[in-house]
């Protein structure tokens, strides 16, 4: 039996769906792994939760999110990055939201998790979009390790894919379709030939779609999760800026009636492509026949192509979209990295 202690940063409704599942499946996991998880660390903007020898976890999932009322240790912190310095684990689930723009509060947390001995389990994007290659100079720097899948479409295992089993494989082209709420406006549009607008609103009224989707429905979640995985598995240096970008904010009804009489399907599409040494990548609505393997994807569902010298087209689609599957990405990563 080996000990794992796991410390969170950023308790919001992932951070608390896998409190949930380790609660749940800590017997299975113990039995099928020899791993027995002890959560000892839960870090909030204001509070903070540390039990050296475990936190009661049925007296956390009592109270919901507000860390405040658990009765037990709690701290006042400042600082979430100088908060990790006070606490013992062996590895740091990053769960705050993710930051486009900077990657904070994310690339100290996981900076400063590296240089305590740390492993990182990321689940918020914005390190990897903004700083891939000084995150992994500092894991390297350490000798730690680190896992994304949470970062890199959460449920549907698009990293795992292009590092374990298409090892040995150059990727030629990934295709994908990664943002599941994109996914179900569109394919909305096309089943019930809805607007836009119309489809928009009943995800946001379903809790599909942010009250402001910019990100999803813009197409940056799509290009945030492309250059993760372009960086990782095909050695790229991508970052945003990189990327062309169109969302489906422009696609109409009518773009979808032609397309249908065409026997295709408009989706949002992800693609990098690899060609005589030079990389491009771009994210826009793209029409598909029925020939691609990702015209399959519906509603919330995601997908990836993979396109490699030796093994052809390889795709994965499927994976839930919601807080509970992105938890379980990261108890996924756990398992991997201590089994």
């Amino acid at each position: 039996m080996k000990k794992v202690k796991i410390a969170i940063v950023g308790y919001g409704n992932i951070g608390n769906q896998f409190v949930k599942i380790i609660k749940e499946k800590g017997p299975e996991i113990l039995k099928n792994y020899g791993l027995d998880f002890q959560l000892t660390a839960v870090i909030g903007r204001k509070n903070m939760i540390y039990e050296e020898r475990g936190v009661d976890v049925d007296k956390l999932l009592a109270i919901g999110k507000d860390l405040s009322k658990y009765e037990g240790n709690v701290l006042k912190i400042t600082s979430s990055t100088d908060a990790l310095e006070t606490i013992e684990a062996d590895v740091l689930i990053e769960a705050t939201p993710t930051n486009i723009e900077t990657g904070e509060p994310g690339y100290s947390h996981i900076k400063k998790a590296f240089s305590l001995g740390m492993d990182v389990v990321t689940l918020s994007k914005g390190a990897l979009v903004c700083h891939y290659e000084d995150v992994v100079n500092t894991m390297n720097q350490y000798g730690r390790n680190m896992k994304m899948s949470g970062a890199t479409a959460a449920a549907l295992p698009t990293i795992d894919m292009g590092q374990y089993n298409l090892a040995g494989n150059e990727i030629l082209k990934m295709q994908g379709i990664l943002n599941g709420t994109s996914n179900y406006i569109l394919s909305r549009m096309h089943e019930e030939e809805i607007s836009y607008e119309d489809a928009l609103t009943e995800a946001q009224e379903k809790g599909i779609a942010e009250k402001n989707p910019k990100l999803d429905v813009g197409g940056y979640d799509t290009a945030s999760k492309l250059v993760i995985l372009a960086n990782s598995l095909m050695g790229t240096n991508f970052s945003l800026k990189d990327v062309q970008i169109q969302g489906i904010e422009e696609v109409s009804l009518k773009d979808i009636k032609m397309a249908k009489a065409e026997n295709c399907t408009i989706k949002l599409v992800g693609e990098v492509v690899r060609n005589d040494g030079q990389a491009g990548i771009w994210v826009a609505p793209m029409k598909l026949d029925h020939t691609n393997l990702l015209s399959r994807t519906q509603y919330k569902d995601k997908g990836i192509v993979f396109y490699t010298d030796l093994m052809g087209a390889i795709a994965v689609i499927g994976g839930a979209s919601d807080p509970r599957a992105a938890a379980a990405a990261a108890l996924k990563d756990i398992i991997n990295l201590y089994k």
